[in-house]
C-alpha cells in the first residue's frame, strides 16, 4: 500500500492538529481534519485561541528529561518554521526577546543559578539600573530581570491563520463534526460521529485536547486530565503614558502572567487561572488579583477584548502527552500552556512515528 492511498484522520484543529495536516498532506497522506470548531475557526475556544505565542525554550528550568529536549527541539527548530510560515503570510509577527522579571529572591537565586548553568546560551541579567530605562516602568520591587534573546514570542492567531488558509487552498478534507467513539475494525479504524455518520482511516491522531476520549479496549496506559481555563486579555495603555515601550527588549513574564507589547499603545496579557472553565468576576481583576507587584498603568488600562480557552492538564504524568497507544492510534495532546511552543517537535515525532511504522508494516506485507 502507497502512502497515498493510506489516509490519516486527525482530531482536532488546534495548533497540533492544523500543523500535523498540513505536514502529512505535503508528505502524500489523504489527510482529513476533523472537528466541530471548523465550522468556524475563528470562534474557536480551544487553548491555542486563547494562546499569547510565547515560545519559552532556552530559560526552562528543567535540563534534562523529556519535556527540556522538547523545548530544546522546538527552539531549534522554531527559525525554520517561521521563514516557512511567513512565505505564506506576510503579516506574521514573531517578536524575538523575553525578560523575565524575579519578584522574590528566590527567582533572582534562580536567574543567577541559569546564568552559570546554561553557559551555552547567549542570557544576560538586567539590574535595576537597566530596568529602570524601561517606559512603561517595571515596579520597584522588582529588583533584576534575566534576558533570553533566543527566546521569543509569534502571533499565535497569524500563525494560525496562515496554516488554515494553506489547509483550505490544499483541499485538505476538514470535518466539522464531533467524534463520539473510536474503535479498531480490522486493519482499519471506525470512527463515529455524534450526528450518526462515520468514516474509516488507516491513521487515528488523536490531538483535542480535552473533548475526546480513547477506546478502553485499546487505551493500555489510561491517563486522566484536568481542564485548565486560559485567559488573554487585549489592552490599551491610559493615554497619560508617553513613550510607550520605549527600550523594551521583547515580551515580559512575571508570576506566570505573560506581556507582550503589539503597538504604540496596545499590548496582549496572557494567564492560566483557574481549574475549571468558568468567568469569575472581572477578567482584568481576577488576573491582577493574584499578584501583590502589579504595575498602576496596567490597572489603568482599558480591556479591548478578553478571550480565552480550556487548557488540558494531565494527571499523575508530565506534559505533554505523545503516545502511540494502539497499531496507527497516535495521542498527541494535552500540552497545557505549550502547544504552540511545542508545535515543532511534536509535528517531528508524530511524523517520525508514523514514517517508521509504515515502513515497517510495508517490509512485513512484502
Amino acid at each position: 500500500m502507497t502512502i497515498k492511498s493510506r489516509t490519516v484522520a486527525i482530531i482536532g484543529a488546534g495548533t497540533i492538529g492544523l500543523t500535523l495536516a498540513w505536514h502529512l498532506h505535503n508528505l502524500g497522506y489523504r489527510v482529513k481534519l476533523i472537528d466541530p470548531q471548523l465550522a468556524n475557526l475563528i470562534q474557536a475556544k480551544s487553548s491555542s485561541f486563547a494562546a499569547t505565542g510565547i515560545l519559552m525554550g532556552c530559560t526552562y528550568k528543567k535540563k534534562k528529561g523529556r519535556s527540556w529536549q522538547l523545548r530544546k527541539r522546538s527552539i531549534s527548530l522554531w527559525p525554520q518554521w517561521c521563514a516557512s510560515l511567513q512565505r505564506y503570510s506576510e503579516n506574521l509577527t514573531y517578536r524575538a526577546g523575553i525578560l523575565f522579571l524575579a519578584s522574590n529572591k528566590f527567582e533572582e537565586n534562580w536567574q543567577r543559578q541559569m546564568l552559570c548553568e546554561r553557559t551555552g546560551i547567549h542570557m544576560r541579567q538586567w539590574d535595576r539600573q537597566k530596568l529602570d530605562s524601561l517606559t512603561p516602568e517595571i515596579p520597584k520591587s522588582i529588583s533584576s530581570a534575566l534576558f533570553s534573546p533566543e527566546d521569543g514570542q509569534i502571533d499565535p492567531k497569524g500563525m494560525l491563520a496562515s496554516i488554515y488558509l494553506q489547509i483550505i487552498d490544499k483541499k485538505i478534507e476538514i470535518i466539522p463534526k464531533r467524534v463520539k467513539k473510536i474503535t479498531r475494525l480490522k486493519d482499519l479504524w471506525y470512527l463515529q460521529f455524534e450526528c450518526g455518520q462515520s468514516l474509516t482511516s488507516h491513521w487515528s491522531i488523536l490531538c483535542a485536547g480535552s473533548d475526546f476520549s480513547v477506546p478502553s479496549s485499546e487505551n493500555s496506559n489510561s491517563f486522566e486530565t484536568q481542564r485548565i481555563r486560559g485567559q488573554s486579555l487585549h489592552l490599551q495603555l491610559a493615554n497619560t503614558i508617553s513613550n510607550r515601550w520605549e527600550y523594551w527588549p521583547g515580551s515580559v513574564i512575571w508570576r506566570g502572567n505573560s506581556l507582550v507589547p503589539i503597538s504604540n499603545n496596545e499590548y496582549w496579557i496572557g494567564s492560566t487561572i483557574e481549574i475549571d472553565n468558568r468567568t469569575k468576576g472581572s477578567t482584568l481583576n481576577s488576573l491582577l488579583n493574584r499578584h501583590h507587584i502589579v504595575p498602576e498603568w496596567l490597572k489603568r488600562s482599558n480591556i479591548i477584548k478578553h478571550w480565552q480557552g480550556i487548557r488540558s492538564r494531565p494527571m499523575y504524568r508530565l506534559s505533554p502527552i505523545l503516545q502511540l497507544v494502539a497499531p496507527r492510534l497516535i495521542l498527541a495532546t494535552a500540552f497545557y500552556r505549550n502547544g504552540i511552543l511545542l508545535a515543532p517537535s511534536t509535528v517531528e515525532w508524530v511524523l517520525k512515528c508514523v514514517r517508521i511504522v509504515d515502513r515497517r508494516c510495508s517490509y512485513e506485507a512484502g
